[in-house]
């Protein structure tokens, strides 16, 4: 078998890196609103205590928020509270719309106390919080930072500055 030649190497990493990014570009569009997930982590346990999942489950199947294997993955855990967990597992995951949909669900399925509380959190959240600070360009459509901070990276390239390597061993 023949060596690659260096545009063929050349060429298979440039699709490489093609999949990468458009892996990242659709988790970047399927990713819920950061207001949503922190309402979703604020109303947790209160969630994870009251939802009344028969009917919501296929609510949210309905409406493509959830598969038929994750609801069969939900229905295989043992007591409603950890049928609930599982479910706010798994929203945040799946998409833009899934709280949308998740909130039109508990009112469809009479339990709007449980939607009311979520709004109110989540008018809250947008008028108290200031954006979120990051270092990444928000312009990106996908915009995960998989990176340290740069705090850490200059904290780190002064402790490599800082060591020296003599004969005797190393010092710092």
């Amino acid at each position: 078998m023949a060596a690659p030649s260096a545009g063929s190497w050349s060429t298979f990493k440039h699709k490489e890196l093609m999949a990468a990014d458009r892996g990242r570009r659709i988790l970047g569009v399927c990713g819920m609103h950061p207001h949503h997930q922190e309402t979703l982590k604020k109303n947790r346990v209160v969630l994870a205590k009251q939802l009344l999942l028969s009917e919501l489950l296929e609510h949210l199947l309905e409406k493509d928020i959830i598969t038929l294997e994750m609801r069969e993955l939900i229905q295989a855990k043992v007591g409603s509270f950890s049928q609930n967990v599982e479910l706010l597992n798994l929203l945040p995951k799946r998409g833009p719309q899934a709280f949308d949909a998740f909130c039109e669900a508990l009112r469809e399925t009479k339990q709007g106390h449980l939607e009311d509380m979520l709004l109110t959190t989540l008018s809250g959240l947008q008028h108290v919080l200031p954006p979120l600070s990051c270092d990444y360009d928000l312009s990106l459509p996908f915009p995960v930072c998989e990176s340290c901070p740069l705090h850490k990276k200059v904290r780190l390239s002064t402790e490599i500055e800082s060591c020296s390597v003599t004969q005797a061993g190393m010092q710092w």
